[in-house]
């Protein structure tokens, strides 16, 4: 059953789009993030620093300075990732069906080994639990603070579930990455389909007080779903590039996961700098959307 929200949608480049000033860079880093053609996800902790996988092997910590740190080189497929209230990482190890726990002194153990079925997107929530995208059985998973792996949410719009965000309206918000759809999720599992962004597939989603921001991995550009229901281009021409300046004049590489800062201001976003999904070397590189300057 649909259930879409009553939506004004402007088409790419429509008069009305509007990134509010915004401004695009590129993060300058001491080292580089080199992948083979995939990206994984972002998050950010309360003291800036960034987190960063890369669909391998490997999860990096960025320092707010720009040093780079590799946390982990033991992963396979390492895909999405959240950090919770104490600063602890969890990362999603894809092709092994499993979450590692990275403490801020970079300590990492299994956290879940079992129970889950090719892990993306992670969220928490306020009591420690964790909501874990399944791309490859369709469903969101719950993890409890115990560990205990239940089935939260299912809907016949899953198709790769990939990006999932807690939304301050108290509803978890999940992109999956073969669809253009969007579907909500209530506190106690119920789903719905929501709305449908733009241009392809979506990848990652994540939640500000401006409303959602939805990475288009396909079209390089990300979308915003304000307060009010409109969905519009938020940043990038849809060129391929990696071309800073005004949200909405700058150009985007791939982008995929997406992260707000503690304060609100900031988005980073992950870019590929070479072919997606090729085998060639690629560096991913991370692109920083100010929201107010």
């Amino acid at each position: 059953m649909f259930s879409f929200l009553l939506a004004v949608v402007l088409a790419a480049g429509a008069a009305g789009a509007d990134d509010g000033g915004a401004w695009v860079g590129t993060l300058d880093l001491h080292d580089e993030l080199p992948s083979r053609g995939r990206l994984g996800g972002v998050s950010v902790d309360a003291r800036g620093f960034i987190y960063v996988s890369d669909f391998g092997r490997t999860v990096w910590r960025i320092s707010p300075e720009g040093a780079v740190e590799v946390l982990d080189s033991s992963l396979r497929g390492s895909s999405g990732n959240a950090v919770d209230g104490a600063g602890n990482l969890y990362q999603a190890s894809f092709r092994d069906n499993r979450i590692v726990r990275i403490d801020p002194d970079g300590k990492l153990e299994d956290y879940v080994s079992s129970g889950l079925d090719g892990p993306v997107g992670i969220t928490t929530d306020g009591a420690g639990n964790l909501y874990v995208c399944n791309c490859s059985g369709n469903y969101i998973a719950k993890v409890t603070t115990d560990r205990r792996v239940e089935r939260f949410a299912e809907s016949p719009d899953f198709d790769c579930p990939n990006g999932i965000t807690f939304d301050p309206s108290g509803y978890f918000v999940v992109a999956s990455f073969n669809t253009s759809y969007l579907v909500r999720i209530s506190p106690d599992g119920e789903a719905e389909t929501w709305l449908e962004v733009p241009e392809g597939r979506n990848a990652h989603v994540a939640a500000t007080e401006h409303g959602l921001f939805v990475t288009k991995i396909e079209s390089n550009r990300i979308y915003l779903i304000d307060r009010a229901g409109v969905i519009a281009p938020f940043a990038g021409t849809g060129e391929l590039g990696l071309e800073g300046g005004p949200a909405l004049e700058a150009t985007f590489s791939r982008p995929n996961g997406i992260a707000v800062s503690r304060d609100g201001r900031s988005l980073y976003v992950n870019n590929l700098e070479g072919p997606w999904r090729g085998s060639e070397p690629t560096n991913i590189i991370i692109r920083r959307i100010e929201l107010s300057r």
